[in-house]
């Protein structure tokens, strides 16, 4: 008789799945192939004793439990609860079916309680990705919404619950609070309505953005409101994105992909490396957003990185050991004190780069009606992702903005004829008019409009030229 599952085990920084064979024979005792010999019998002893509670006996026979992956002693704890199940279907070979469908992440104890694990994110992921069915966790393991879709996840406190389980099928899912979010909060900055469009476009269309202006205007309040804001968008997070986040140990959640750096942040942070290669910064705001407050208090080579990093999406590690690529398509948002035309760490080949730079001068107080509330900018930038997914997936063609293909844009005769003037303008380089297209096709998605008209450009054009 033997049997096989899949276990989570750890190799450098990456979470992956191997598997556990367990197989019966003549004599007597335990085996153990590819396993910490210390460690297997501790825990062997602990769970015989858990199964003796639940009143299974072993058969006398001899017992060898292989991985097809060396497991270390540091990470042998992570297949406890794989260990047990697989021993407990020696007695009850009924379940034996079931178990190479579901992955188990847990340890147990002497009293038979499921224990969680440090992290589990990374685990689920790899799960998904090799088409396992199910994943036991432990409640503790269950604390904030799991971004990650495509997976049954089942919470359950002990031992005896998850046999219950496979036994009978019966199952009652724990009730989970979702994360506050109060909609009714206004953005405590008084008009700005440039910088207010200029930071919902760019959180639909992922568009960079620095916002310039003198100290206490109202710069980093403004930018921190629309993040919080981005936290609670529904877009899911991706698979690259999981697979970065596990990398450094980061749940699976919406907020984790929003990257607040700090003035005195090393290259080494920023980019990654290690000896095990792990993502920097960068990486883990890939499809997120990659925040900078207070541009020039940053050394000069950092925003050399940042601007290498927004031109070719990715990030590489080289070393004698190792040649490492991680993904890196960013949002950029940032603000200055300085002037664009003054700052001397915004080069123009930075800021040609960035999509909107907008400067921001004192409100105009006799004006009542200038706030907005969080509810209402989060609807206006759900409804535009929606319509611009929708729009991707009937029309993938519509995400270019090369103007090599300029032809093919759904893109009306007149708007084409702007950006056909744009590119004869010396003062203009193509990619600031390539840029100028992007904004013009995020304008179009939060009026829910195929083609891009006059009006979404011209309103493009006034947004980038929004500087002193």
């Amino acid at each position: 008789m033997a049997q096989k599952l899949p276990i989570p085990i750890l190799a450098g920084n990456s979470y992956e799945i191997s598997s556990l064979s367990l197989a019966i024979s003549k004599g007597y005792g335990f085996r153990f192939n590819n396993l910490p010999q210390g460690n297997c019998k501790s825990s062997i002893d602990k769970l015989v004793r858990v199964l003796d509670y639940l009143n299974v006996r072993l058969p006398l026979k001899r017992i060898t439990l292989s991985s097809e992956t060396s497991i270390s002693t540091k990470h042998f704890s992570f297949i406890e609860l794989s260990l047990f199940m697989s021993l407990y279907a020696l007695k009850y070979p009924d379940i034996s079916n079931q178990l190479s469908s579901i992955l188990f992440l847990g340890r147990v104890d002497l009293h038979g309680n499921i224990l969680p694990l440090p992290y589990i994110d990374g685990w689920l992921l790899r799960a998904k990705q090799q088409g396992i069915q199910k994943v036991i966790i432990s409640s503790e393991n269950f604390k904030e919404p799991f971004a990650l879709k495509g997976i049954e996840i089942m919470v359950l406190n002990t031992v005896k619950e998850l046999i219950d389980y496979l036994k009978t099928g019966h199952y009652s899912p724990l009730s989970r609070k979702p994360l506050e979010f109060k909609l009714a909060r206004e953005i405590d900055v008084i008009g700005q309505d440039e910088a207010k469009r200029a930071l919902e476009l760019a959180l639909v269309g992922n568009h960079h953005t620095i916002l310039s202006g003198n100290p206490g205007i109202g710069k980093t309040s403004l930018c921190e409101s629309f993040l919080e804001i981005a936290k609670n968008t529904f877009t899911n997070l991706t698979d690259e994105q999981c697979e970065l986040l596990s990398r450094r140990d980061i749940p699976f959640q919406k907020q984790a992909t929003i990257r607040k750096i700090h003035q005195n942040i090393t290259p080494t942070q920023l980019m990654g490396g290690g000896v095990h290669p792990y993502p920097g910064e960068i990486s883990l705001a890939h499809e997120g957003i990659l925040y900078m407050d207070e541009i020039d208090s940053y050394r000069k080579s950092i925003l050399e990185l940042v601007k290498t990093a927004m031109e070719q999406k990715s990030v590489t590690l080289n070393t004698l050991k190792y040649h490492k690529s991680y993904l890196a398509d960013f949002t950029f948002i940032g603000t200055t004190n300085s002037s664009f035309l003054d700052s001397k760490l915004l080069t123009p080949s930075f800021l040609d780069r960035v999509d909107f730079q907008i400067t921001l001068f004192k409100p105009d107080f006799k004006t009542d009606d200038q706030k907005a509330s969080y509810g209402e900018v989060l609807n206006r930038i759900n409804q535009a992702n929606l319509f611009r997914k929708d729009r991707l997936v009937a029309q993938p063609a519509t995400s270019d903005s090369n103007l090599i293909h300029l032809d093919s844009f759904k893109i009306e005769p007149k708007a084409k004829v702007i950006l056909q003037k744009l590119l004869r303008q010396k003062s203009y380089s193509v990619r600031a008019v390539e840029r100028s297209y992007r904004i013009a096709r995020t304008i179009a998605d939060f009026e829910k409009c195929e083609w891009v008209s006059t009006a979404h450009l011209s309103e493009a054009i006034s947004l980038r030229g929004l500087t002193n």
